[in-house]
């Protein structure tokens, strides 16, 4: 593109604008016409009624203040009903948690790998009872019955149910006759 023909691009393209519209916004607000006239004087009947919309407007924001006190004052009490419910519930979770932990602290514990098993009440039967303690007979183990309470008090390791073994301790003796023995006798 040669020169020339840049300038005269130029040239079309700003064709129709108009060069007082790049002057200051000032002049263009001076030129505009104002309205000196005053406005009309308002008749008694429109301001009274100017008067009485503005007074039901504040009256019906008035009521609508009121109504939203009164439905605060009845939700304060269902609050107060809802705090009130949540403090009981928190109590009472509290006193069970505590409960709780005081049994346990008094509750056997499992150490080992079996549990604790309360041992079965021993109870004579009325057939059984006589008439003076004299001649009451004692009953129960007292090594068992001591033991029992360690492994109750969590100071044993509780035992499971004893296991038969395959072996005996001390092997059966076996009579055999020998032959020596028959050789003797004949």
């Amino acid at each position: 593109m040669s020169l020339p023909f840049m300038e005269q691009w130029m040239v079309e393209l700003s064709q129709g604008l108009d060069e007082a519209s790049s002057s200051d916004d000032d002049d263009a607000i001076d030129d505009i016409p104002v309205n000196v006239r005053p406005p009309a004087r308002k008749t008694n009947k429109q301001r009274r009624k100017e008067r009485l919309i503005r007074k039901t407007a504040l009256l019906h924001k008035a009521m609508k203040r009121e109504k939203m006190r009164m439905s605060d004052v009845y939700r304060i009490k269902s609050l107060k009903k809802e705090i009130a419910a949540k403090e009981h519930m928190v109590k009472e979770k509290m006193l069970k948690r505590l409960h709780q932990k005081q049994s346990k602290l008094t509750a056997t514990r499992r150490i080992g790998k079996y549990k604790y098993e309360k041992p079965p009440v021993d109870v004579q039967l009325s057939s059984e009872l006589c008439g003076s303690l004299r001649l009451l007979q004692g009953r129960g183990d007292f090594i068992t019955d001591r033991y029992k309470s360690l492994q109750k008090r969590n100071m044993v390791e509780p035992k499971g149910p004893p296991m038969k073994s395959r072996y005996r301790k001390h092997p059966r003796v076996k009579w055999t006759e020998s032959r020596s023995y028959e050789l003797r006798t004949l």
